[in-house]
């Protein structure tokens, strides 16, 4: 079972809030709250290597995302992560990071097991917190 469609289509909100442009901070933000919210689970660098994951099987796509190198720190991924946004239309911003979050999600899933990662993305981005479901 994977991550669930209301859930997910809860976080990808987040890229576009208030039917706003997709930007590099909000994208930024969102990945920002996966990090706090599974590093003290798996730990910095499978977080880290989860994200890494996630941008090698979508550079072919969207070939202006950037290959990390195993040697960053999740503050400078995320640095890296920022300025290739930087310059992209806000649909391609969405697009991208639509796709990173469905493969990252899916490996979380396979990786924990689907019930916990629903859980843990719940209560990283819960329904009532003010942002647009």
């Amino acid at each position: 079972m994977p991550i669930e469609t209301k859930l997910l289509a809860s976080i990808m909100a987040r890229l576009e809030p208030r039917g706003e442009p997709a930007t590099a901070a909000n994208a930024v933000a969102v990945w920002r709250t996966l990090f706090d919210r599974f590093a003290p689970l798996l730990g910095p660098l499978s977080t880290l290597a989860l994200f890494e994951r996630s941008l090698a099987q979508h550079v072919g796509r969207f070939p202006w995302l950037p290959q990390l190198g195993p040697t960053l720190f999740p503050a400078q991924a995320f640095d890296v992560f920022s300025r290739s946004l930087d310059g992209q239309t806000p649909e391609h911003i969405a697009a991208a990071n639509r796709a990173l979050l469905v493969t990252y999600t899916d490996d979380l899933a396979d990786l924990i097991g689907p019930s916990l990662a629903n859980r843990f993305l719940l209560s990283a981005f819960p329904p009532d917190d003010g942002q647009p479901i």
